[in-house]
């Protein structure tokens, strides 16, 4: 399965409406958000999504109770961090900010995704694979950053353009 991986959107709706675009283009089936969708009116954009969406708030998500209305909308799902979860036999364990992990992760999980700080870091280690997509809104960086993760053997590609 492919899944789309994202974090700290926040309001580019275009990035959004390009990465909407390349997720449904590319046969991505299921979008990770790592938090800071910001305001409710990106969830409309996230809405047009071909594959099913969960995320985590982050920091900047001040008004939760219309995020998660607007949410509801298009079944789309937001948790507060940590998120711990299942998609086609892997674990996840979800985040907003790195340092909102746990310190000890629990050995069932396969996937750590974390955002918050803009910039893009994956490593592995013997236990499992640790992945920060980067900036989707692209305001800090100029550059607009997904992964596409494979859930059969955990492999990752890495996008980054320059943001729209």
């Amino acid at each position: 399965m492919k899944i789309a991986i994202i974090a700290d959107t926040h309001d580019n709706l275009r990035a959004v409406r390009y990465l909407v675009d390349f997720f449904n283009n590319n046969g991505v089936d299921f979008i990770i958000h790592a938090g800071d969708f910001v305001s409710p009116f990106v969830i409309e954009e996230l809405g047009k999504l071909n594959g099913r969406l969960i995320g985590v708030f982050g920091n900047n998500d001040g008004d939760r109770e219309t995020l998660l209305k607007q949410a509801e909308k298009f079944d789309i799902e937001i948790h507060t961090p940590p998120y711990q979860f299942e998609i086609s036999g892997r674990n996840f364990l979800l985040s907003h900010k790195p340092e909102d992990l746990p310190e000890t992760i629990p050995d069932v999980v396969d996937v750590i995704i974390s955002g918050h700080t803009h910039e893009a870091k994956n490593s592995k280690t013997e236990n499992y694979l640790e992945i920060n997509p980067g900036e989707a809104g692209g305001w800090l960086s100029s550059t607009t950053h997904s992964i596409i993760l494979d859930t059969d053997d955990l492999s990752m590609e890495i996008y980054m353009v320059p943001s729209p």
